[in-house]
């Protein structure tokens, strides 16, 4: 569950052009069909209901590989 969680919040970074993205826990678990506490339990970094990713030049690299 934790890496389809990951591999889906690195899809939604990847794909967006802007440099400060932000994911509610809500939108992640509707995408997957999970409850928004085991979105939350999953990732390492974020707050209460969700987080907020300065995406730099190094973490669009990163991410490269889940570009569509």
């Amino acid at each position: 569950m934790a890496q389809r969680i990951v591999d889906h919040l690195n899809t939604l970074i990847a794909n967006d052009p802007d440099p400060m993205q932000q994911y509610h826990w809500y939108e992640i678990a509707r995408d997957l069909g999970l409850s928004p506490e085991d979105v939350e339990s999953a990732v390492m970094y974020g707050g209460h209901n969700g987080i907020t990713v300065d995406v730099t030049d190094e973490n669009r690299r990163a991410v490269a590989g889940y570009k569509r």
